[in-house]
């Protein structure tokens, strides 16, 4: 994954001298505006979700799809 991030230019890779195993990850400027662009669009889902259901009901719908990701992470 690394390798691919690094190719298509989202992050630089270093290498210490004094710990050769050790990697140092950096964003590049395209890393930092994709991920302004990814936060900006789950924010806008965020805000979408919060107009479409009514702050009493949030509550269960957070643990209802609580449900759905254990049982969803159970199957694999």
């Amino acid at each position: 994954m690394l390798k691919s991030l690094e190719k298509q230019g989202y992050i630089t890779r270093t290498i210490p001298d004094t710990n050769e195993r050790q990697k140092q990850l950096n964003l590049t400027v395209k890393g930092s505006e994709t991920l302004v662009a990814i936060d900006r669009v789950f924010n806008e889902l965020e805000d979408t979700v919060k107009l479409a259901v009514p702050e009493d009901e949030r509550t269960g719908l957070v643990t209802n799809l609580n449900h759905i990701k254990l049982a969803l992470d159970l199957q694999h």
